[in-house]
């Protein structure tokens, strides 16, 4: 009914009750990450892809509405693919969107929030700011994928394996610390700051003084009582302070005087009281609500004739059983105090047969979250000092070979008008392990978003790269060389692209790599030094790392690292027996604690602080790997590189399980062996893998035969050119030995030794066929441990047994690459104790190198004893100072190294003020400790030559004296002569040195000769097949103008040795003999027709020589070995040959 001319019109609006939508919940964790703490590596295991379930599909931060209602901790989510391989010492981080309670105890530098509660935002809805919300982070539990499942590894709730971490040093906006980002495994906090400045480290430490110690907090107790109200009656209920009062009578609010008399006030300081009186009824009933839940509660007051009786009631009003305190403050009195109970009631009542007059004077309460904000902060003071256990410990790695998955459990609980709800949630990141650095295809990055638009284009992958600190050149090109998988060629860089399900994994081919692929990130330091600096050639070498759990990332792996040492050609140093030198199973610490710089500002924080009772000195050291000199010397004045290689294996047993290897009985066994892992009897630390069964009949095959089968256990690994150690021993008499280069039951290579057939045997076993390659007749000692090397490269194998050389062949058609394999057949009692596999292969992986160049000198000692104790004199130069800090000072003229070290006794002004000593060679100070003696009797014995005394010694009959060989020199038949008179010296014998001969022989008869082929004649072979770098030398006589003698040396057998030949009608000459060729090493001439005359001068002149008579007189020959080098002696003359081609090795002598 509008006036007119406004038309009527109808409205309908419709109204809908319903229930109020609950708000999300926030989700705490935002990301899950792999870092490292030695390089900048961030691997992020995005939502949806790698941190599962996906319960934020829009990424505001919130569960999503669809998942509102589900359990959000059912394990239920499947392993996802394309699980990035990450280091065995990867560090993971864990960041949260807000400050979170670590509930779980991880952070070893926890800290309680302030506040406890928080207010949070949401786009689109505004009931949120009604809520408070706490974030807890529960518990971290990490998993490893087994054929049945996942098994627990670690966490935070394990006595066994508890997982730790540090949080990030943090601050909230008022300066509190505050937790957001977590990093498990690490020590310290400020492992987060390694890549920044100083600044942000100094400016938290400035703002948190007492860091890492947690303050001390107090519960807060609060005392109310009447003096603020105004005096007067106020009825049967009364609130003050949040403390509600009912009774059956008024309360009035009166002065102290109307209770007690001021001389009996027993300590009460009020002014007012509450008092109430029953004067009809003769009952006194009071009920007091206090506000909140309480902890402890005391409460004073007055009523003559006894207490009141008073009950304490819980928030349900159920009555609790307390031990009540009460103390007498006076004349009616009292003082009544009930703590560790949650109070919320107090109910007071009593009856009289008179009137009841009651008051309360105080009311004090510490309330139940005020006790526990209390004891949380005494378990965060506590678990600051528990903490150090992780420091003392050593650090933490992932097992090799293995996919995890970390449980991260969270809890949000939110309050509104005191009333809370929680919801736990539970979310799985996912990696996986690959082998320790050089063993592990570690990407460079991921790209995990617009996958299909940039994977086709160069310049969008370039500006990925170079978000990564990776710049690619313009010329770069990208080729896609097979299916989802791209190459792109930068200069001598390649680098490889691979596309997965929305994700593209970027790995480096060649000129570039990832930086944990090598140890260079580990090494702190080399022994010796990287660089020209000269070094000793007879002292130690090894690695100092950064970290104290390098060894056991190899270990674990069942791997280890040994040092191999390459010349300037880039071949491996060899020994003497041709071994190629390696160093290695030498791990151990340093004598000094080393810290990083993030380490030793926490460090230097703990032990300042007055929470922690911290030892500096129970830190762990870190790793180092040390080998001593022992009989090894380098050539002098050469360049060597050095390189760090890992074994393909190092298995010691000490897991107590065969995990890698497989069985075979070989043949028609009756019954299947028995292979286990077991203690040694006389040390139990001692683990050996022992086969104790008698696997076949007897006659089943004639076990002197090489095609003899046996029982092994294999190792998986499809290598090249390697070298196999085993330690073993054998309690029976039957065979036991080594395979290699297996690949199935009809094809490998197999060394083995037989007590009771008394060989040792090389056997190839092709297609099923035996072919013996080297075989001799011996016999090991039972129980006795052997070390058995195989070395295998290309076509040639070399058997070693304790380290001397037993077998050398050629096979011309060999396995080229395959397993390695423990043998025995017959054998109730065949061990095995440890089995080395090293990588000989041309490609072998080198994870560090370093370069040094050798010293003239072996040692110190020999550095030092080049003096040749004569002091010359030198003057100060004008102007100089020997009290100036520096050389230059105290000696500006140029100084010319000499070629030994020199001293010169320096004067001034004819007065002696020091010596100045020069060396060839820098002296390092650092480690030289200097002393000057005098002595008053002066005996020059002239300058020393090749061979110096350096100093000598007497204890009681016991006399000595140090001979310092300075160049290579033999000391045969070299005397030593004292005098006892130095001012008339009458020289006797002292020591002389009669060299070291592998053996003598001066009376020959028949017994002695072998039978060679006619030809050939006869011969005396004597001595050891392992001889490889001797000299040998013969006393003979010829009798007539066609006898022939000589010397047999490096003796293989009758058809491989050299011989020195000699007799009067065709002078004296050089043979090698291999197989049934015999080659004429000296004289090198072509003889000509002898109608031509030589034009060969050098060839004349040996003819000369070869023409010359020996016979019919007493003759001395001496043999030199060197290598390849053979140098005669004899009648004045000395001949040097080289046999390059294929020259024996090693073998007797004989005549």
């Amino acid at each position: 009914n509008l006036p007119w001319p406004l038309p009527d019109f109808k409205i309908r609006i419709r109204l809908k009750w319903e229930k109020d939508r609950e708000p999300p919940w926030p989700l705490p964790l935002k990301e899950a990450a792999i870092s490292h703490e030695i390089v900048q590596e961030n691997i992020v295991l995005p939502r949806g892809a790698l941190l599962l379930p996906n319960y934020d599909l829009d990424n505001d931060e919130f569960i999503d509405d669809e998942f509102m209602n589900d359990d959000l901790c059912e394990d239920s989510v499947e392993t996802p693919d394309d699980i990035p391989v990450v280091p065995l010492d990867a560090r993971p981080v864990l960041t949260f969107g807000k400050p979170v309670w670590d509930t779980a105890e991880v952070g070893n530098n926890s800290y309680p929030l302030k506040p406890e509660w928080q207010v949070i935002g949401h786009c689109g809805d505004e009931t949120l700011k009604d809520y408070e919300y706490k974030f807890e982070l529960r518990n971290i539990l990490l998993q490893k994928e087994n054929d049945s499942g996942w098994e627990d590894v670690a966490g935070t709730n394990s006595q066994n394996n508890p997982l730790y971490g540090t949080w990030l040093p943090a601050e909230d906006g008022e300066g509190n610390p505050t937790q957001t980002k977590l990093q498990l495994w690490t020590k310290t906090p400020f492992s987060y700051t390694r890549y920044s400045t100083r600044d942000y480290e100094d400016g938290f430490i400035e703002d948190n003084l007492n860091y890492p110690c947690v303050p001390d907090y107090r519960a807060k107790k609060v005392c109310v009582n009447f003096d603020d109200l105004p005096l007067g009656k106020y009825g049967r209920e009364l609130e003050h302070h949040g403390i509600r009062f009912r009774a059956s009578e008024d309360f009035s609010i009166t002065k102290l005087a109307s209770c007690i008399k001021p001389y009996q006030k027993g300590g009460i300081t009020n002014e007012n009281t509450l008092e109430t009186q029953w004067t009809s009824i003769y009952m006194l009933r009071i009920f007091i609500t206090l506000p909140d839940t309480i902890y402890w509660v005391s409460i004073d007051l007055y009523k003559l004739g006894g207490l009141p009786e008073i009950e304490f009631l819980d928030k349900d009003r159920n009555v609790i059983s307390v031990d009540e305190k009460s103390v007498a403050l006076g004349e009616g009195q009292n003082h009544i105090e009930v703590d560790k109970k949650a109070i919320k009631y107090l109910a007071i009542s009593d009856e009289s047969q008179h009137p009841i007059h009651f008051c309360i004077f105080n009311i004090c309460y510490i309330t139940v979250s005020e006790h526990e904000k209390e004891e949380k902060y005494k378990t965060y003071r506590r678990r600051t000092q528990t903490m150090l256990a992780h420091w003392y410990g050593k650090g933490n790695i992932l097992e090799p070979y293995t996919k995890y998955r970390l449980k991260i459990e969270t809890n949000v609980t939110r309050k509104m008008n005191s009333s809370e709800k929680s919801e736990p949630i539970c979310e799985y990141a996912f990696f996986r392990t690959e082998g320790p650095p050089g063993f592990a295809e570690l990407a460079l990055f991921r790209i995990y978003n617009d996958v299909d638009a940039i994977v086709g284009d160069i310049s969008k992958l370039k500006n990925k790269f170079s978000e990564h600190g990776i710049y690619l050149s313009d010329s770069s090109s990208l080729k896609q060389n097979e299916e989802n998988k791209w190459k792109i060629k930068d200069g001598k860089r390649t680098f490889l692209v691979e596309k997965g399900d929305n994700i593209l994994t970027v790995y480096a081919e060649a000129g570039h790599e990832h930086p944990l692929n090598r140890l260079d990130s580990y090494v702190r330091g080399t022994i010796p030094r990287n660089g020209q600096h000269p070094y000793y050639r007879a002292y130690d070498m090894g690695i100092a790392f950064n970290q104290d759990y390098v060894e056991l990332m190899y270990k674990i792996a069942k791997q280890d690292l040994w040092i191999y040492l390459f010349d300037n050609d880039g071949q491996p140093v060899r020994d003497a027996f041709g071994r190629i030198i390696a160093f290695g199973n030498v791990w151990g610490k340093p004598e000094e604690i080393e810290l990083t710089e993030e380490e030793e500002i926490y460090v230097w924080l703990m032990e300042n602080s007055l929470c922690i009772d911290f030892d500096r000195n129970s830190i762990p050291k870190k790793d180092i790997h040390d080998y001593s000199a022992q009989d090894r010397f380098l050539l002098p004045q050469k360049l060597y590189e050095a390189r760090v290689i890992p074994l393909l294996l190092h298995e010691t047993f000490e897991s107590g399980g065969i995990e890698g290897w497989q069985i075979v009985d070989e043949g028609k066994p009756l019954h299947s062996s028995k292979w286990e892992v077991t203690s040694d009897p006389s040390n139990s630390s001692i683990q050996y893998l022992r086969q104790t069964r008698d696997v076949y009949k007897e006659g089943d095959c004639d076990p002197g035969m090489p095609l003899c089968r046996g029982t092994y256990a294999f190792y998986e690994g499809d290598w090249t050119d390697y070298r196999v150690t085993a330690v073993l021993a054998s309690g029976d008499d039957g065979a036991i030995g080594v395979m290699f280069r297996y690949q199935d039951e009809n094809n490998y290579y197999r060394f083995s030794m037989d007590r009771k057939q008394k060989y040792r045997r090389l056997v190839k076993i092709e297609s099923d066929t035996a072919y013996t390659l080297a075989e001799d007749e011996w016999t090991y000692k039972k129980g006795r441990t052997y070390t058995v090397t195989i070395e295998a490269v290309k076509g040639s194998i070399t058997v070693f047994i304790d380290g001397e050389p037993v077998f050398n062949v050629t096979d011309r058609n060999p396995f080229s690459r395959g397993k390695i394999a423990l043998y025995c057949r017959a054998n109730l009692d065949a061990r095995f104790y440890e089995v080395v596999v090293e990588d000989l292969s041309e490609d072998a992986v080198s994870v560090h190198n370093f370069q040094f160049s050798s010293s003239r000198y072996a040692n110190f000692y020999h550095h030092i004893h080049s003096f040749n104790d004569t002091v010359w004199t030198a003057r100060l130069p004008e102007g100089s100072d020997l009290q100036s800090e520096k050389f230059e000072k105290k000696w500006p003229e140029y100084i010319q190294l000499p070629q030994r070290v020199e001293i010169d006794l320096i004067k001034k002004n004819d007065q002696n003020v020091g010596f100045l000593l020069k060396s060839p060679e820098p002296i390092e100070w650092e480690r030289v400790c200097l002393s000057i003696m005098k002595h008053d009797t002066l005996l020059y014995l002239g300058m020393p030559g090749t061979v110096k005394l350096t100093s000598f010694g007497k204890e009681g009959t016991n006399q000595w004296i140090d001979v310092l060989v300075r160049e290579d020199t033999p000391l045969f038949d070299w005397k030593i002569e004292y005098a006892e008179d130095p001012e008339n010296p009458q020289w006797k014998p002292f020591h002389t040195f009669k060299g070291f001969k592998l053996f003598s022989k001066t009376k020959f008869s028949d017994e002695d000769f072998v039978s060679l082929p006619s030809e050939q004649g006869f011969s005396f072979i004597d001595g050891d097949s392992a001889w490889s770098n001797y000299r040998t030398t013969i006393d003979f006589e010829l009798g007539g103008d066609y006898e022939e003698a000589g010397i047999l040396f490096r003796y293989k057998d009758e058809e491989n040795y050299y011989k020195l030949a000699v007799s009067n009608e065709g002078g004296m000459k050089l043979f090698k003999r291999v197989s049934t060729s015999i080659i004429l090493l000296w004289p090198l001439y072509v003889e000509n027709e002898p109608s031509e005359p030589s034009n060969d001068p050098i060839g004349a002149e040996k003819e000369l020589l070869e023409q010359k008579e020996y016979g019919k007189q007493r003759h001395r020959l001496t043999v030199e070995v060197n290598e390849s080098t053979i140098r005669v002696f004899g009648e004045g003359e000395c001949i040097e040959v080289e046999d390059r081609e294929n020259p024996i090795a090693r073998g007797c002598v004989g005549a």
